[in-house]
């Protein structure tokens, strides 16, 4: 199982964007397994940008989430390094699809972490 707290969700708590990819044929994937659908190899975690743009969203006003105030906004983002792929995101202010946006940390709860992302 890949350990998404060690690889993905410290480093945004810094600001930065870990991605998996392919070292064989360089294909991002998203959501991480042990083993890429594409060569049957591991993966290397890359830093990326932390920019990309909304691809879709949504303002959420029932309470799934305890330590969420409501309403809150979550949606997908395209990494701009790695368009092939979607991130499920939470969002800060209402950003509308085709915003530029930037890593803006993570939301950590009882409930699990999402990566947070701010119009840029």
């Amino acid at each position: 199982m890949v350990d998404l707290d060690a690889r993905h969700f410290s480093p945004a708590a810094r600001g930065e964007l870990w991605l998996p990819r392919c070292p064989r044929c360089h294909r991002w994937w998203w959501y991480p397994t042990e083993f890429g659908p594409c060569c049957a190899s591991g993966y290397e975690w890359v830093e990326v940008p932390a920019s990309g743009h909304v691809f879709t969203t949504t303002e959420v006003h029932r309470r799934f989430v305890d330590d969420f105030e409501i309403p809150y906004r979550v949606g997908l983002v395209i990494p701009d390094a790695a368009p092939e792929i979607r991130l499920v995101v939470r969002f800060r202010g209402r950003p509308q699809v085709g915003t530029p946006v930037r890593l803006d940390g993570v939301a950590t709860t009882g409930a699990g972490s999402a990566l947070v992302f701010a119009p840029a």
